[in-house]
This record gives C-alpha cells, structure tokens and sequence, in this order.
C-alpha cells in the first residue's frame, strides 16, 4: 500500500511538473524584453470609428483586446475579412470561418464582422505563402481587393484601421502583406480628400524577441497543414529554413517592423482568451502554431506573460506619396 502511494505521488508530481514545463518555456524562450510607449493615440481621435481589415478572419487576433476596449468606449468597430482563393467558395473552412466570426462580433461587441465575398487570389494556390513583392500582381487582384477597400472606408467613415504589417505580414504570409499593402495604397491615393477620414493604421507585430521565439524556437515547418507543399515550395526558392527566416530573405528585411506602442490588455485577456475559444477545432489548430500553448493555461496565467498587444502606428496624413 506505501508503494502505491509512492508510486501516486510520483504520478502526480510528475505530471504536474509536465505540466508547467512550457510556461518555463515561454518564460524563457518567448515572453517579450522590451518595452515601448503606451498608446495614447486612441484616446485623442474625436471620430470613434475604426475597422479591422484582414486576409483571413483569425487575423484579427492581434487587436481583439484593442477592440474591445473601444467598443466599451463607445467606438463603432466592424471587421472585415476576404476568400483566400476562388476555389475555396463554401470550402469547410469558409463556413466554419462564418460561424466563428459571428461568435467574435457577439463577444467584443463589433457591428459586423463579415466576409467579403472576394477572393484574394486569382488562382494561384493559398499553399504559396511567401510570394514576393514582384509577383503581387500577377498573384493578388490589387484593383478588386482596393476598390473594396475604398468602398468600406467610404461606407464606415473609419478614423483608424487594424491590420497587419505590410512588410512580411507577421510570420510571413503573403496574403496579409498584400492586405496591408492594398489598405496603404488606398489612404496614400486619396488622403488629399478632404473627406477622407483615416488617421491612423495599426499594424499588428511582435516585439524582436517574441517574433524570434515563436517562429524560430516555436514553430515548426512541419506543423503547418500541408507541410509537403511548403517545403516544395522552399526547395523551388533555394531555401531550407523557418517560414520566418525564408520570409525575412524574400522579403529583403529583419522581420516584422518594429512595435511603435503597446496596449495593455490585463483588465481584457478574458476576451482574448474567449476569443481564441470561439473557433472551430481546425481553426484551433493553426491558431496554436502562432500563440505558444494558448490553450493549455487559464487566461490570468498566460496573458499575465503576454500582457500587451504591439503595434506599429501609421499617421495618414504625414505620409509622404511616394
């Protein structure tokens, strides 16, 4: 009987010590070092409209705290997301993406949070994550996705849009490069209207140590749905690293741009992490390649590590045209 107790508390210590070994993980190897201003933009703009325009709809990630809390502010916030590809029309994953996003706009209080009804692409397949700059037009239908975009900043009237980073568009994914870019393109072409309402965009990105940590000690090349194509389509490019690093050699840069402010997110990391529980089992799966054990511990331990949200802050007005 003693050696079965012995052998219980064994169990027990062991599993429990299995357990915390990847929040020693994250504490090492993962939690952002460096700190940056707090935001103060936010609290300034006197026409409390934004919009979260992305690729895909798990992209809003990055500003779901950001958007809750104006939404409790009384901001008007709605997203928007788009088809990666025609050949994906009511594809398991579009309508599982429909579901979600309805979940999300009822728990952070959004107006919509819809999907366009455009492909990104013209054809060319979704698998083909790192497309370089010079290809984008042969890749993405640039003058569709901007007219969208024109007609949603007319529709909403937005002060500020939320993106992601238009430089390697976070781990390195195409589509949300050419996104951020189209969003750009637009404020840039007609900022010099007098109606034209964006101040501000708010490129979602990690701080250095963060972004080295999840996507080089993190993440896997094998852990993407269809490894297979990815790593054809690294060998066909002469690389044989992390999606990350083959993107910062693609892209010609360092990584993601650097982090202009951070949003403290304490008082709202219930909603993230109720956010991250609203999508569908295959959706879970890519969100955990990118958020390190998301799931496995409860939100005022996890976000208590990861306790800001990082963005890079674009003022419209004082961009230069060219």
């Amino acid at each position: 009987m003693k050696k079965l107790k012995k052998w219980i508390i064994i169990v027990l210590l062991f599993g429990i010590l299995i357990y915390w070994l990847p929040l020693l993980f994250l504490k090492l190897d993962v939690q952002p070092d460096e700190n940056y201003p707090e935001d103060t933009y936010l609290d300034t703009i006197d026409n409390k409209s934004a919009l979260i325009i992305v690729a895909h709809h798990d992209d809003s990630y990055g500003s779901v705290a950001a958007a809750k809390w104006l939404c409790s502010q009384g901001w008007d916030v709605s997203a928007f997301y788009f088809k990666a590809a025609p050949f994906l029309k009511d594809s398991v994953r579009e309508v599982n993406g429909i579901n979600s996003a309805e979940k999300v706009r009822n728990l952070i209080g959004l107006r919509e949070f819809t999907l366009i009804d455009q492909p990104l692409r013209r054809d060319s397949p979704v698998s083909d994550i790192n497309v370089p700059y010079s290809e984008f037009a042969t890749t993405f239908r640039i003058d569709t996705i901007e007219s969208v975009i024109e007609n949603l900043i007319a529709v909403h009237q937005p002060s500020v849009i939320f993106t992601t980073d238009d430089i390697i568009g976070l781990y390195g994914h195409s589509d949300h490069v050419f996104v951020s870019r189209a969003i750009l393109n637009v404020s840039k072409r007609i900022k010099s209207n007098d109606a034209f309402p964006v101040q501000l965009i708010f490129q979602y990105v990690m701080p250095p140590s963060e972004a080295e940590g999840v996507m080089n000690k993190y993440l896997k090349l094998h852990s993407f749905g269809t490894p297979w194509r990815i790593r054809k389509l690294i060998r066909e490019r002469g690389f044989s690293e992390s999606i990350y690093n083959t993107a910062k050699k693609i892209y010609h840069c360092d990584g993601m741009p650097l982090p202009d402010i951070q949003f403290r997110i304490d008082t709202l990391s219930k909603y993230k992490r109720r956010f991250l529980e609203s999508w569908a089992p295959s959706e879970k799966k890519n969100i955990r390649r990118f958020i390190p054990f998301c799931y496995l511990y409860p939100h005022w331990i996890y976000f208590k590590m990861f306790n800001y949200e990082y963005f890079r802050v674009i003022e419209i007005q004082n961009q230069n045209d060219n």
